[in-house]
C-alpha cells in the first residue's frame, strides 16, 4: 500500500513540477507568452516535453545541464529529472609513490577508481639519484633499455627509454648462415649476407632399395641428397654403413680419369679397378691448360690439341682461329726512328723505339742537350809586306764558326780575321855590314840578306863609275 501510493505522488510530481528554464517563449501563433512556470509532461533520452501553465501550449526542450556530471553519475538536467550524456571525469587526489619507480592517485569520487604510471624525472635517475616531479619520490633505478637495433655493421644499439642520450653498442650474437636463412643476430635479428646452400641439417637417410640411400634437409624438405651405399666391396651383398639396409654393391667407374698417349679410362671409385679403355678424341680446344705460345702483335695464339673426354693434351698444334692478336705482346724486334745527334749549337734526340713487327711505337726518346762549342784559340798575328796576319780570334772545330771571345758571345767571320799582308818593304833596322847570316833553314832572311848585298853592290858600282 505504501509503495504504490509513493508511487502515485511521484507521478504526479512528475506532471505539475515548474521549472524556470524558459522565462518566456513564442507560440505557435507567434505571439509572445511571458510563462512564468512549467509542467513536465514526459522525459526522452536527449530531450523532455513541457505545458506552459499560462497558455497551455506544449513545448519540446532538449535537456540542459543542472548537475555536472562525474565519473560515477551522469549529467543532472536543469528541466527535469533524467541524467543524460556520458560519465565525466574523475576528480584525482595526489600521487603516491609506490617505492617501485611508478605512483597511483585515488578518485575522490570513488576510491576504487585508480591510475597508476611510472614516475617522470626532470632528470634521468639511471646512474644518479633523482626525484618524480609528481610524486617527488627520489629514485635511482639504472637504465630501462629498449630493444637492440642492428647498425648494419654486425653491431646493434639500445637506447634508454629515461633518457635517449644514454645509448650502448655491442657487437651481434651471430647465428651462422644456413640453406634455408642467412646469417642473423639473436638479439636484434639483423640479417647480414645471404643463406649458405652449403650449410644444412641432415636427418638420417634412408635406403631408396636400389643400392642408393637419400637424406632430408630438416630446414627445408624440398633439400634432398642422394648418394651410394657403403660399407661392402663390389659384387657382394651387405649392409650399407649409413641406411643400414642390404644392397649389392656394383661398380662404379666414374672415378678420375687415367690416360697414355694412345688411350684413357677410368677406376671404380670403390675398388680402384680399371674399366675398359678407349682411344682418345683429338679436338682443337683452345685453353689455357694446352697453350703452346701465346698469341703476339702479329701472330695468334697456338695451342695442343687435347682428347674431348680425358682432356689429355697431343702432340698436334693449330692456330686458334677466332683468337685475336695481341697488341701489348711484341713480336719482331725494335727499330729506332728520329734520332739526331746533338751538336754545339742545337740539341739532338735518342729516337723513338718502334716495334719492327706491328709498327707501333713502343716508347718516346729522349733529348740530348747541346754539345757547346770546341773553340781552339788563335792568337793575333801582325801583317807583313807580303804575308796576311791575323786578329786574335777563337775558331769552333765542331760547327766551324769563328769569335771573338772566348765565351762565343760575338760571332765574327773568317774574313774579318785577316789583317792584309802592308805590300811595301820593311824599313832597315840595322847596317849593312852588321847583317848577319840567315840561320840555316830561313829562307826569308836568307832572301832579304841577299837582296841587301846586290843592293849595296849596285849603289857602290854606280859611283865608281861616277868618278
Amino acid at each position: 500500500m505504501k509503495k504504490w501510493l509513493v508511487t502515485c505522488l511521484l507521478a504526479i510530481a512528475l506532471l505539475f513540477v515548474a521549472t524556470t528554464a524558459m522565462a518566456g517563449h513564442t507560440r505557435l501563433n507567434g505571439e509572445y507568452c511571458l510563462g512564468g512556470s512549467y509542467a513536465l509532461l514526459k522525459e526522452y533520452e536527449n530531450q523532455h516535453l513541457l505545458r506552459c501553465n499560462d497558455c497551455q501550449e506544449e513545448i519540446l526542450e532538449n535537456h540542459w545541464i543542472g548537475q555536472e556530471a562525474t565519473c560515477i553519475r551522469k549529467a543532472q538536467c536543469g528541466g527535469c529529472t533524467a541524467r543524460f550524456g556520458d560519465y565525466g571525469p574523475h576528480d584525482w587526489g595526489e600521487w603516491k609513490s609506490n617505492g617501485n619507480g611508478a605512483h597511483t592517485r585515488v578518485c575522490k569520487h570513488n576510491a576504487s577508481h585508480t591510475e597508476t604510471k611510472d614516475c617522470t624525472f626532470s632528470a634521468a635517475p639511471c646512474t644518479v639519484a633523482a626525484a618524480c616531479t609528481e610524486c617527488g619520490a627520489v629514485y635511482k633505478l639504472g637504465h630501462d633499455w629498449g630493444a637492440w637495433t642492428s647498425n648494419g655493421n654486425k653491431t646493434h644499439t639500445h637506447t634508454c627509454k629515461r633518457d635517449a642520450s644514454h645509448i650502448e653498442t655491442e657487437n651481434c650474437n651471430i647465428r651462422e648462415a644456413t640453406c634455408r636463412d642467412p646469417a642473423w643476430c639473436w638479439e636484434c635479428y639483423g640479417e647480414y649476407g645471404s643463406a649458405d646452400p652449403s650449410k644444412h641439417k641432415w636427418m638420417p637417410c634412408h635406403s631408396n632399395g636400389n643400392g642408393t640411400h637419400t637424406r632430408v634437409c630438416s630446414l627445408d624438405f624440398t633439400h634432398t641428397e642422394t648418394s651410394d651405399c657403403s660399407g661392402v666391396s663390389c659384387g657382394e651383398t651387405g649392409w650399407c654403413d649409413e641406411c643400414h639396409e642390404r644392397y649389392t654393391a656394383s661398380h662404379k667407374f666414374n672415378g678420375p680419369w687415367s690416360s697414355n698417349p694412345d688411350k684413357h679410362w677410368r677406376t671404380c671409385i670403390y675398388c680402384n679397378e680399371a674399366g675398359s679403355k678407349a682411344s682418345h678424341s683429338f679436338v682443337e680446344q683452345p685453353d689455357a691448360r694446352y697453350l703452346k705460345s701465346e698469341a703476339t702483335c702479329i701472330s695468334k695464339a697456338v695451342y695442343y690439341t687435347n682428347c674431348s673426354s680425358c682432356y689429355y693434351k697431343g702432340t698436334d698444334t693449330y692456330v686458334d682461329q677466332w683468337g685475336q692478336l695481341d697488341p701489348k705482346n711484341h713480336d719482331g724486334g725494335e727499330e729506332v726512328k728520329n734520332a739526331k745527334a746533338a751538336t754545339c749549337t742545337e740539341k739532338g734526340y735518342t729516337g723513338d723505339t718502334y716495334c719492327k713487327g706491328c709498327g707501333v711505337k713502343l716508347s718516346d726518346g729522349k733529348e740530348i742537350p747541346v754539345t757547346g762549342h770546341d773553340l781552339n784559340h788563335v792568337p793575333a798575328s801582325a801583317a807583313t809586306s807580303r804575308v796576311n796576319g791575323n786578329i786574335e780570334y777563337w775558331h769552333c772545330e765542331g760547327c766551324g764558326k769563328y769569335y771573338a771571345d772566348a765565351e762565343a758571345k760575338t760571332e765574327i767571320t773568317q774574313a774579318s780575321t785577316v789583317i792584309p799582308a802592308t805590300g811595301r818593304r820593311p824599313a832597315p833596322t840595322t847596317p849593312a855590314a852588321s847583317v848577319s847570316s840567315p840561320k840555316t833553314g830561313d829562307a826569308g832572311v836568307a832572301l832579304y840578306a841577299g837582296m841587301a848585298i846586290l843592293s849595296l853592290t849596285g849603289c857602290a858600282w854606280l859611283r865608281r863609275k861616277e868618278q
